[in-house]
């Protein structure tokens, strides 16, 4: 699971089609770097959910790495360089989607609470 770090910022400064634009952009270059058995989709606002089916945690991790450097690679005409925050869980044993979401979100929200662009794969407690 990821989103855009500020995205708000960016609707507020630039306007609602560059942040239509954002999200356009950002899905497609997240798209591009995953396999064609993955799946990406827009899971609310500015949050997007990737699924990883037959790859391990340290795979997913991988990937979420890449696609979080190359968004912020990425040049804009008007604006900064974006970063997105990411949340990574693995299912195994006996996880559901509702234990596996319960997992990706609460990565997702430490990735967001505690310094954002970044990337967190285990389970954390402040």
């Amino acid at each position: 699971m990821f989103d855009i770090d500020n995205f708000k910022k960016i609707n507020d400064t630039y306007g609602h089609d560059m942040g239509d634009e954002v999200l356009v952009r950002l899905s497609q270059k997240a798209k591009s770097l995953i396999r064609e058995e993955d799946s990406i989709g827009r899971w609310g606002g500015e949050e997007f959910m990737i699924l990883l089916p037959e790859s391990s945690k340290a795979e997913a991790v991988e990937i979420a790495e890449k696609i979080r450097k190359e968004i912020n690679a990425l040049q804009w005409e008007k604006m900064n360089p974006i970063s997105i925050s990411l949340g990574v869980a693995e299912a195994v044993g006996k996880d559901d989607l509702t234990s596996l979401y319960k997992m990706v979100d609460e990565r997702h929200y430490y990735a967001k609470t505690h310094g954002k662009n970044q990337v967190v794969s285990s389970d954390v407690k402040d």
